[in-house]
Order: structure tokens, then sequence, then C-alpha cells
């Protein structure tokens, strides 16, 4: 350290110069806060600032403000730590750079003696010398007048007759001069007189030009004799003039060194950079982290969104467009650009109030139209106090004239650095939002707009800033959305800011929960991603068809008892066309529950892979919200993905990836209505309608509803893909005949013929009316009385008429592809054998097939006979009390590979019941819902190894007759 010479009212300040040859110290040390603050031992470099831990939570450094229990402030002036008086008596430890330290004369200390008298700390240290200096000279007369042996006393005489007081005395003084002449002019240290001789050689390069007497030994001799006496150096001539190195060897020497010297400054800056970068990263961890936790507990927090026109809301061209924000920048600077009729930071805005609820989120618009960045470092240069800012620039600095390093990458990473390190030191974590390009033909400027995004992209990994993609947010949308091609209009940013909300649930972008093919949202204490609002609550029951993931037994979903009851799912679809098939139960009949996406804004049209099937160009895009009635839930009330592969039942369609928000509410408010959630399923829309050759259809899941339906809707690609069909242009005569078969349970099964071409508006489409029908019974039956095309909608419309309030299926199927078979009446007479044709043997009491055309042979043949399950773990055979014969537990392998399973039991545990046999087990776990107990839910687990456990809260009863039939696969 060097010694100020600057003088304060006598302190003296003893400071590092920060250099290479003097660096700061790096100091941790834990220190316990006193009257709310901590004197630290040196004083600290403001530059790279005073780390402070020791408590549970973060702390951050403010410069001004109230001190909250997570704040601090720093004095470097004078090397004092400022706490919330709640840190009092703790030991906190601190980590900084130590630049020295402030020194007092001692003049002006006072301090106390034994007696307790006052008296200065000049005093007293005096007092002290003189007694150390007393008691040393006592000692040195105690060795002298002390009779010791003759070569003691020789030894303590050196050559000129100086007497040391000690033998080691003198030895110590010898040892000196010998390091001494071992120690060159550079500080170099040599471990022999000769190694250092040996050095001078080799840089003169020529020993003529060590001239002392005659040659370089009378030099060396010359230095040896000397060693007890320096001042023989200026005897004959001075060593320095006997010793004539080589001038330009020197100044090399020197240049050298300047260049290593230059080298490790760099160095040395280079390593400080990356300590402050890693040091900025680190805050961003701890900010943001800060920032969903205030969040997820409803703290209050601030967003600042600060960036260009897109953050401002810039819109000119638009009817409903207001005037230019009244506002000034800090600077300032008023708007002059009018704006959209809502920005997205007002959306957000919104948003945030109806998911968290007042008083939660407060969103500042800090954005100003044409704004690069160094200038937004001008217009916004005071601390808004934000917990969180959403950044956006790139648009003006890649290519706004008036950007003095407009297209200048790097400049544009210089500044951004510049930018996110100044917010960082207000304490704000950030999330970077990648600018969106222009809609024009501007093929020049979208590719510098795309360079310039990635540039934040790497930002973004530099610090450690999540990043989100602000034009994957509208990737796919309708030009609807734009005002001029490159600024957006309210509609616009209402769906960008609802589409950024989805990374503001849960763990947000820290975590973004991921959604593919098959993917599950669970409503549990394990899965954060979800918001629980109103009266919406997490319960477990046995009942559910959940993991028991905390109690055995037992499975976890939303309790949902009341209309004000809404659960908000968020996540980030990693792939387009996802159907979300909501797992819920419900006991109530006609209510309605909503599913709903990105708050009911319009979505992006379908993508390519979809519209495939359309070579027409028709583009439609997909319902924002699915309102589904309870009616049309399924077996036991539950709703599952059959009911929406099967039935022409409303389903959200998500045409675009990215981050995305669901709702789930439903409109039950009297008491004892409600709906559970289990959670979301994902499928993708390939996987959901695939392609079967059958499309089925219901009027209605209950076969006691009797509720009038007098239309059916069929969408139209969803047909094709279930059929297997292309959608044929100009080839109509092509198109294959349609089949469409109707079930009316019991009394008739009647056939339609349909053909239909979906080219060129109006559709094609001749309806044949009913080619046969099949009568069990002599009631009136449901049937098809038109069927027509609705080109608005893409939809086959099927109209009924006869008995319209009797439940029934309808099944469309191509015509000779496994779907153009004649049924013929039930007969004791046998009927001609036709290819594909089947009849009820009357006389048998089997149903009989012709697979060639020319005989009859049983459709399921003798072979396919159930066996009895052996059953385990105290399951038995059902016997019912009121002595009805029930089916005994049984499994039968059928001609075309599959598996069934009937039967009824009682008494067991929840644990394997039976276990099937090899050749009838899946290759992976099945899981089904069962009827147990007085019209309760449980379920069946089917494994590889062929087990079958049961999991029911009432043994007292279990039936196996609604496990679909599986393929066996092993």
């Amino acid at each position: 350290m060097t010694l100020s010479n600057d003088f304060n009212g006598g302190i003296i300040g003893k400071r590092r110069t920060g250099k290479t040859d003097d660096p700061y110290k790096l100091i941790t040390i834990t220190l316990p806060v006193i009257n709310s603050k901590t004197v630290l031992p040196e004083i600290p470099n403001r530059l790279e600032k005073v780390k402070v831990t020791g408590v549970s939570y973060p702390l951050y450094e403010i410069e001004d403000g109230e001190l909250n229990d997570n704040f601090y402030r720093v004095d470097y002036a004078e090397g004092v730590v400022f706490f919330n008086a709640i840190h009092n008596n703790s030991n906190l430890t601190f980590t900084f750079l130590g630049e020295g330290q402030h020194f007092l004369p001692a003049s002006s200390v006072w301090v106390t003696d034994n007696n307790g008298d006052i008296q200065t700390a000049t005093e007293k240290l005096e007092r002290i010398d003189a007694d150390i200096l007393a008691q040393k000279q006592r000692v040195d007369q105690q060795i002298q007048s002390t009779p010791q042996p003759s070569e003691i006393v020789d030894a303590r005489v050196d050559r000129n007759g100086v007497v040391f007081p000690t033998v080691k005395g003198r030895v110590d003084a010898e040892q000196k001069k010998i390091d001494d002449a071992l120690q060159a002019k550079d500080g170099t240290n040599y471990t022999s007189l000769k190694s250092r001789m040996d050095k001078v050689d080799d840089r003169t390069g020529d020993t003529s030009l060590l001239s002392v007497g005659t040659n370089l030994t009378a030099a060396a001799n010359l230095l040896k004799n000397s060693i007890g006496d320096t001042t023989q150096l200026d005897k004959g001539n001075d060593l320095t003039e006997g010793v004539n190195i080589n001038s330009t060897d020197i100044d090399t020497l020197k240049s050298d060194l300047g260049v290593a010297q230059g080298n490790i400054t760099s160095l040395t800056t280079q390593a400080n950079g990356i300590s402050k970068k890693i040091s900025y990263k680190e805050k961003q961890t701890e900010l943001l982290s800060l920032f969903y936790d205030k969040l997820r507990s409803k703290q209050l927090v601030t967003i600042a969104c600060q960036g260009d026109s897109l953050t401002y809301g810039y819109d000119v061209v638009s009817s409903d467009i207001r005037p230019a924000d009244s506002s000034l920048t800090d600077d300032g600077t008023a708007h002059l650009a009018t704006r959209a009729s809502i920005s997205y930071p007002e959306a957000l805005q919104d948003y945030f109030n109806t998911v968290y609820g007042h008083d939660v989120v407060s969103i500042k618009n800090r954005g100003y139209s044409g704004d690069w960045v160094s200038r937004g470092l001008v217009h916004w240069n005071i601390n808004p106090n934000a917990n969180l800012h959403v950044i956006s620039y790139g648009v003006n600095d890649s290519r706004n004239t008036n950007c003095p390093y407009m297209g200048d990458v790097v400049e544009f990473i210089k500044q951004y650095r510049i930018l996110i390190e100044r917010v960082l030191d207000w304490n704000s974590a950030i999330v970077l939002l990648l600018p969106l390009k222009s809609k024009t033909n501007r093929s020049d400027y979208e590719v510098k707009t795309d360079v310039f995004a990635e540039a934040a992209r790497q930002l973004g990994k530099e610090y450690g800033i999540p990043v989100v993609d602000g034009e994957q947010l509208l990737n796919g949308y309708s030009a609807k959305f734009w005002s001029d091609g490159t600024h957006l209009n309210g509609l616009g940013y209402k769906a960008f800011a609802g589409r950024l909300f989805g990374a503001f649930i849960g763990d947000g972008v820290m975590n973004p929960y991921h959604i593919i093919d098959n993917s599950t949202v669970l409503a549990n204490y394990q899965n954060y991603s979800f918001i629980l609002k109103g009266t919406s609550a997490i319960v477990s029951s046995d009942g559910y068809p959940t993991p028991d993931s905390e109690t055995a037994g037992a499975g976890y979903a939303v309790y949902m008892p009341d209309n004000t009851a809404e659960v908000y799912f968020g996540f980030y679809a990693d792939k387009e066309d996802m159907i979300v098939i909501p797992s819920m139960y419900t006991s109530t009949k006609g209510r309605n529950v909503t599913v709903e996406l990105d708050f009911g804004n319009e979505q992006a049209q379908n993508t390519i892979d979809y519209v495939e099937f359309d070579q027409n160009r028709i583009f439609t895009t997909e319902a924002s919200k699915a309102v589904i009635n309870t009616t049309d839930f399924g077996t036991n009330n539950i709703f599952w993905e059959n009911d929406i592969r099967n039935g022409n039942i409303p389903y959200v369609h998500i045409t675009s990836r990215g981050w995305h928000v669901i709702k789930v509410s439903h409109d039950m408010t009297n008491a004892g209505e409600s709906l559970t959630l289990h959670g979301l399923y994902f499928k993708h829309y390939s996987n959901v309608f695939t392609q079967t050759g059958v499309y089925i259809g219901h009027t209605s899941y209950d076969f006691n509803d009797t509720t009038t339906i007098l239309q059916s809707r069929v969408k139209w690609i969803p047909l094709l893909k279930q059929l297997g069909l292309f959608n044929a242009s100009t080839t109509f005569y092509e198109y294959p005949l349609i089949n469409i078969e109707v079930n009316n349970y019991g009394r008739s099964y009647d056939v339609y013929e349909l053909q239909l071409y979906r080219g060129n508006d109006p559709a094609f489409l001749k309806f044949g009316g009913m080619v046969s029908r099949t009568t069990w019974s002599t009631a009136n039956s449901r049937i098809i009385t038109d069927i027509t095309f609705d080109t608005t909608t893409d939809e086959l419309i099927i109209t009924w008429g006869g008995e319209t309030n009797r439940a029934a299926s309808y099944f469309f199927k191509v015509a000779g592809a496994g779907g153009n078979v004649k049924i013929y009446q039930p007969s004791t007479t046998i009927p001609a054998p036709i290819k594909g044709a089947v009849y009820f043997d009357a006389n048998t009491n089997k149903l009989k097939k012709s697979v060639d055309g020319t005989t009859w042979v049983d459709f399921i043949s003798n072979s396919n006979t159930f066996t009895v399950a052996t059953l385990i773990n105290g399951w038995n055979v059902y016997v019912s009390q009121s002595g009805d014969v029930y089916y005994y537990p049984a499994y039968m392998l059928d001609e075309l590979g599959f598996v069934h399973i009937r039967g009824h039991m009682a008494g067991g545990t929840n644990n394997r019941a039976f276990t099937l046999p090899v050749g009838m087990r899946p290759k992976f776990v099945l899981y089904y819902s069962i009827v147990c107990g007085t019209n309760t839910v449980g379920s069946v687990t089917i494994k590889p190894d062929g087990g079958v456990f049961v999991n029911v809260s009432d043994n007292s009863f279990v039936s196996l007759c609604n496990i679909p039939a599986f393929l066996a696969e092993q």
C-alpha cells in the first residue's frame, strides 16, 4: 500500500492503487451487526461492490430508499454497511475488495492506564517503548559483564574492530552483507556469487567489456574482498565502470519486460471482466428467483416493460387509435406517436389482475417509439424500483437511419451490456423479449433484425437472462393483428400479451413446463405450473384416477365447488396442433365446462401439417374456447380422450407452439354441484383423430337421454383423417361412396349412402338416403332426413327425423373398405352368401359371416371361449343377495388378437386380483376406470407381466365388464 499525502483533520489514508503491483485485497470476513450497522476492517472498492450473506434469503444493496429486511446500504467512503434493525446482533459474512484503511494520529486517540487515568496513545506508546529499551539495555549489560571464553569474545569482533554484543549479532550482520551481494539491481536473488557473475557474463556476450584492473578475475577478486566493507568498491576503478554491459541488450530486455507487463495487464483486465460478468450472472439468478417467489406468494411486485414502439404500443393507422401518451420519459422527452387501443404492457396488466388479483402486480410502460438501446439509456435513466424488467430492443438498432450505430451489431451488443448491467445494479431481474420482424417485403431489413435478435439471445446466455422469442408469440397469426406490417393493432397487442403471460405462471421462464405429444399436467402439489383461483382447491381421494403421490391409495385433483372456481395452466408447447383433453368428473348433468386458451384471444391459423388435406387453401382459425356440456361426459360421468375422438364434442386445438395459458371453469351454482379436474392431457391432432376407417358420433352418451336433437355436425377434416381420405380438388368422380350407419339401440340398424366432394364452393354433395334397415322392434327410430354441407365452417350437417328424442350412434365408413356390409334380418332361412355379408342364424343362434362369397362361417369361432380367472389376495366371485347370477371373472383372446375381460368379484384388497397368461398381455401399462360398490368409481391397472391390479374404495362389488378390449402384444 501507498501512504496518501492528503491529510484530513490529522487522518492519513493508506490505500492500495489497484494495479498489478499493488492489487486490492479480497476479504471475506464474518462480523456482527450492532446498532443496524457494521464497520468493515478496510475501505471497500465501490466498483466491485460489497456482497453480504448469512441469512436464509438473498440480500441486495441499494443506494437510497427504505432499508427493508432484504436490503442494505454501503458508505464506501468510511467502510460502513447499514441494515434494517431486524439484523441487529446477527453475524453476517461480508465479501469485498479492500482498498486500504484510514489512520488516526496516536496523539488524537485516548486510552487509560492501569490506574484508569486517561492519557493519549502517544504517551502510552512512548512509555512502553522506554520500558522495552531499558529492559534490552539491562540484558545486554548482563551479557557483556558475564565472563566468556576467549574464542567467543574474538568471534564477536570483526576484521574492522567492530564489537558485536553477541556472536549471533555478528553472524547476522555478515549474512546480510552476503544477501545484499547476491541480490541484483533489478531485485533478482542469486544462490551464489558465481551464478550472479555468470549471468553478467551471459548478458555482455563479450568478456572484454569487463575491465577492472586487467580481467574478469581481478574484478571478481575485488568484489570478494569488498564483501565486508562496501566502501572498498571505490578502490581502483568503480565496479560499474569495470562491468560495462552492452546497452543494446539492456534496451531489448527492457522492451521484453514492457511487453510482458502489457500482457499481464491485459490478462488482469480480462480476469476482472470475467469476474464482473459472473457477479452479474449470479445477481440475475438471485433477483429473478426473488421476483417469482414474491409473485407466487402474491406479494406486491413491479414490472417495467422497456423498449421501442412495440412496448409503447405504436399505431397510426387503426380506427381506434389513441392520442400520444401524455407522460414524459425520465429525461423529460415527450411522446409524439399515437397509440393503439391498448398496448401490450396494459393488456398484460389486465391479465395479471384477472389471474392474481388487483394490487399484486404493477406494470410500468417504459417504451418510446423509435428507440434504440443507447437512446433508451438516455430516455429511461432513473431507477423505477422494479422487481423485473422486460426489455425489447433491436429493430431500430438494426435499420433506423437515425441510430448512430445502425446495423453495427457489435456496438448494439456493447450498448445492451451497459443497459443490462445498469438494470441489475438497480436490483431488478431481467427478461429479454426478442423483437418482431416486419411483415412487409423488406428482406434486407428483416435479415438484420434477425441477426440482432439472435445477438440479444446470446446476451441472455452471457448474463443468465431468460429470453422470450417475440416473433414466435405471433407466428402464424393473420395480418389483421397488424396495423401497418411493422406494428400491431389493439387486437395484436392483446394476443401478444396473452401469449407472453404464460411465462408468468408457476416457475415460468425459470423452468418452462414443456408440452409435447402425450404430455400431462396433473393438478397436484408436485406440479406448480398452474394457479388456483376462487374456491378451487387441491384435494385427495381414493376415487381419483391420478397417482397416489403423497397418500397411498389416494390421488389428487382440483375440486371446483362453484362457478367462482377457476384453474389457470401455463406451459410451453414444443409442437403445433396439440389437442387439449381435460380429464374431469361431475355428477351434474346439463351444466357447462369451459376450456379457454390464451384469454380467449383469436389463435394463429392452422399450420401446414393440419391443412394438408385441403388443396383449395381453406385456412381456418381454431376456436380459443370450448364449452363442453356435462351431459356429454362419457362412462361414469368422466370426460376422457374418447369423448372427443368419438363424438362431436367441442375441444381446444392449439395451432401454434410457444407460451400458452389454459383456463378451466364451469357454471355450476346450486348446492351439491361441482367439478373435479384431474388435469390436462395433450395429444397431437394426428394422434387423436387417427385413421381408423370409421368415424363415430353420438347424439348423446346417455342411453336414457330424451333430449330432442334435430341436428348433428361433423367437421370435414377430422372426418377425412378418420376415413383415411384425401381431399380431391377436381377428380370428384374418384371420390369414394360413404356409408352412414345409424344404431338405434335395439330398435333398428340403418344404412345410408352419401357422395361428397369438397372442392370449389359450393360443395358437391349427393345424399342417397337409406339403402338398408335391420329392424329389431316395431317402435319408432331416429332417421336421417337430409345431409347438407356448411361451407362457412367446413362441416357436414345431419338433419334428424323420426324419434328425435331418442339417443343413437352413427358411423361413417368408406363403402367397400369395411363399411359396405350387407346385414340380413334374423332368419331361419339361410340366405345366399355374399362376400362381406353378415346374418344371424336363428336355427343355431349364431352370427354368421361370408368371407369368400360362397360359404357361411361362424362370425366368432367356437375357440373364442372365456377362461375363468384364478383370483388371489382375498378376491372371490361376486354372489348376489337377490339370487341373480353374475359372470365369473374371466378373460378371452378373440380371432383378431384382442383380449376381453368380464365378470364380477368382491372382498379382496387393493392389490393384484389375478394374472393374465402369456400371449394375452399388453406391452405397456393400461389404466381404466371401473364401477364398484354403490355407484362409485374405482380403477384397474393391467401391467405387462399380466397382473390385473384393482384399486377401489368399496370392495363389496367390483365389475370388470366395462374394461375395453385391448391388443395382446406379449
